[in-house]
């Protein structure tokens, strides 16, 4: 049986597909579509890619709402408040740590809001930020009272992104790293940049997973679960060949 499945290419690091590697027909796509495949081919299905890539989270969310496609090959956050746009997840698969980028002689980032607020540095963010994702509780109002001052804005978050925290003085930034390669608080991001991730332990760990459109629960969210279910010890496998 066929189901049409879309991707988001916001995170490219997770794929590599383009019109010469096409989901379900190409050898090392990625870490995401990579496993993906796996999990739809012990599904007993077929994955068709839907015609035009997505890359902006709105719009791969209402796409798989309103029942366009039936599944999503993109690994995506856990969100209470999309299921309310009838869309479910396959059992969590990963989970996210959130933390901060800077160069090996800034570790002492413990308290990002501090090194904002006292100690002169800038957080560099990028268009689609979402800061809720970073605070919790009474930060997330500090965060707005520093934000406007203590911020600048990449156009998206790539390797341009990552260059500007390693030759700028005073700049940190954000990332999140996946459960397969955190081995530690502190892990080495980019060596030949010197960059470290430092983890924020007070903010709770998210869970990733595949997002199905609720009008294809049957026919797909039932056996992907299961294949899911079955294979989850198979999914850092995968990511060690990247």
């Amino acid at each position: 049986m066929s189901v049409t499945a879309i991707g988001s290419y916001q995170y490219e690091h997770y794929h590599r597909l383009s019109e010469e590697c096409r989901l379900m027909s190409c050898e090392r796509a990625g870490a995401n579509v990579d496993y993906f495949t796996l999990v739809v081919r012990a599904a007993g299905l077929t994955a068709v890619p839907y015609d035009r890539a997505i890359s902006e989270d709105p719009e791969y969310v209402d796409m798989l709402g309103n029942g366009t496609v039936d599944v999503g090959w993109a690994l995506r956050r856990v969100d209470p408040a999309v299921l309310e746009k009838v869309v479910s997840y396959a059992l969590p698969i990963t989970g996210m740590t959130y933390g901060y980028i800077a160069v090996e002689d800034r570790t002492e980032v413990r308290d990002l809001l501090d090194k904002l607020e006292f100690d002169d540095f800038r957080a560099l963010i990028w268009k689609n930020f979402r800061l809720q994702i970073y605070c919790k509780d009474d930060e997330c109002g500090r965060w707005n009272r520093l934000k406007s001052t203590r911020t600048i804005v990449e156009r998206e978050k790539n390797g341009v992104y990552f260059n500007r925290i390693s030759q700028e003085s005073k700049i940190l930034g954000f990332t999140s790293i996946g459960d397969e390669l955190l081995r530690g608080e502190v892990i080495v991001f980019d060596r030949r940049a010197k960059l470290l991730f430092i983890a924020d332990r007070i903010i709770p760990q998210q869970h990733f997973s595949f997002m199905i459109s609720n009008f294809s629960y049957e026919i797909v969210k039932l056996p992907i679960g299961l294949a899911v279910f079955r294979s989850l010890h198979r999914h850092n496998i995968v990511c060690v060949h990247y």
